[in-house]
């Protein structure tokens, strides 16, 4: 979470993009839901409002100095139920609104709109670790060793890119040594978070996660 809030909010505060919504822990000014209403009624609804402003030229701050705890799930059925909204959410939008913010991009000149695009299109962490280590695999077991030598090299570049980046979202986090311990279970969460999804029927209801009452 520090990577995916933290790392890349603040790249694109420094780079004068939008950072958009992402769940709880933001807000806007009466002003500007007058300007932009939300109407926003899709799986991943604050995703898509953080779009909206985009097309309307709207950048998202991002507000390093404020934090915000939120209560997260309980139990592993609202997990999965949790996780797999956010899933096809994002492949709803992906399908949805990609080539509006492409067009925007084009003829605006917009990098705000061309960055929210390549947001959508860039597969989610898990499975940019599946593909490299699939790459891995075969350009090392490849029978055309001479071949496949650049794409080993390519693999190699693309995981020593990808340790980077979470190594620096865990010193971010400030977990210490129990960060790293639970970074070890990371293979488990993405054999869940496939068959999670091969299980899934596609389902374009929002449901609201159950969460423990204290």
């Amino acid at each position: 979470m520090a990577a995916f809030h933290r790392v890349r909010s603040r790249g694109r505060e420094r780079l004068g993009l939008s950072c958009g919504f992402r769940g709880n822990g933001w807000c806007v000014t009466h002003a500007l839901l007058e300007q932009v209403p939300y109407r926003a009624f899709s799986l991943a609804e604050d995703i898509e409002y953080g779009i909206e402003l985009g097309l309307a030229g709207v950048r998202v701050h991002y507000a390093d100095e404020a934090f915000v705890a939120a209560e997260m799930v309980a139990d592993a059925a609202s997990a999965a139920s949790q996780r797999r909204r956010w899933e096809l959410g994002r492949w709803q939008l992906l399908r949805t609104k990609t080539a509006a913010l492409l067009r925007a991009a084009v003829q605006r000149r917009s990098p705000i709109c061309l960055d929210l695009a390549v947001d959508l299109l860039v597969l989610p962490l898990s499975y940019i670790v599946l593909n490299v280590v699939a790459l891995l695999a075969v350009a090392a077991l490849a029978p055309w060793q001479a071949s496949a030598l650049p794409w080993l090299w390519l693999g190699a570049t693309c995981a020593a890119g990808l340790l980077l980046y979470v190594l620096r979202g865990w010193q971010l986090s400030g977990m210490g040594v129990r960060g790293l311990v639970d970074l070890a279970r990371a293979p488990f969460f993405l054999a869940w978070k496939v068959m999670l999804l091969l299980r899934s029927r596609g389902s374009r209801t929002w449901v609201r996660t159950t969460r423990r009452l204290e």
